[in-house]
C-alpha cells in the first residue's frame, strides 16, 4: 500500500515537471482605429486604444512618451492625461477609449507637416510604461502611420469614355425623336 502510494506521487510529480507550464497572463493594448490612418498634409490625426488587463493584477500607467521624425510631423501625448482619464485597469478587465478631439481624449495625436508630398509614410512610436500591483513592470511599445492622402484625378480616357457614352445617348435619343 504504501509502494502504491509513492509510486502514485512519484508519477504525479514526474507529470507536473513534464507538462509545458502555462505562459503567465499580460496585458495587451492595442489602437482604435487600426495602427495605419490617411490624412491630408497639415492635418492632425488620433489614435484612441483597447487595454485588455488579462492578469490577476491591477495595471498602472507610470509614464509615456513618443517619437517621430520631426521633418514630417509632430506627435502630441497630452490627450493622455493620468490625471484626469482612468489610468489603471484592474485585474481581468478591458478600457475601451475612443479617440475625441474636441474633447482632447485618447493615447496619441500625430500632426502631419504641411509639406509631405500625397502618398508620404509617417511612422511613429508611442511608449507606455506601466506597473503591475505585483510589483511587475511593463512598457506598451505601438507603431503609429500616417499616410498623406493623394487627390483623385481623372484621366482623360476616363474623360474621353465619359464623354463620348453621353454623346452617344443624346444622339440616341434624337434618333429615335426624328
Amino acid at each position: 500500500m504504501v509502494k502504491r502510494l509513492i509510486t502514485c506521487v512519484a508519477v504525479l510529480a514526474a507529470m507536473a515537471l513534464w507538462l509545458p507550464r502555462t505562459a503567465e497572463a499580460s496585458p495587451i493594448m492595442t489602437l482604435r482605429p487600426a495602427t495605419t490612418q490617411s490624412g491630408a498634409a497639415g492635418e492632425t490625426l488620433g489614435w484612441g486604444y483597447d487595454i485588455l488587463n488579462d492578469t490577476d493584477d491591477d495595471l498602472f500607467f507610470s509614464a509615456i512618451s513618443a517619437s517621430v521624425p520631426l521633418a514630417d510631423g509632430t506627435i502630441n501625448l497630452a490627450v493622455f492625461d493620468f490625471f484626469n482619464f482612468q489610468f489603471a485597469v484592474a485585474a481581468h478587465q478591458a478600457l475601451h477609449v475612443d479617440y475625441d478631439r474636441a474633447l482632447g481624449i485618447g493615447l496619441v495625436e500625430m500632426t502631419l507637416s504641411s509639406l509631405l508630398s500625397p502618398g508620404q509614410t509617417v511612422t511613429g512610436q508611442v511608449f507606455l510604461d506601466y506597473v503591475l500591483s505585483s510589483g511587475a513592470t511593463g512598457t506598451f511599445s505601438l507603431d503609429v502611420k500616417a499616410v498623406v492622402e493623394t487627390t483623385p484625378v481623372p484621366e482623360p480616357s476616363t474623360m474621353l469614355l465619359l464623354g463620348s457614352g453621353v454623346a452617344a445617348l443624346l444622339g440616341r435619343r434624337r434618333f429615335r425623336l426624328a
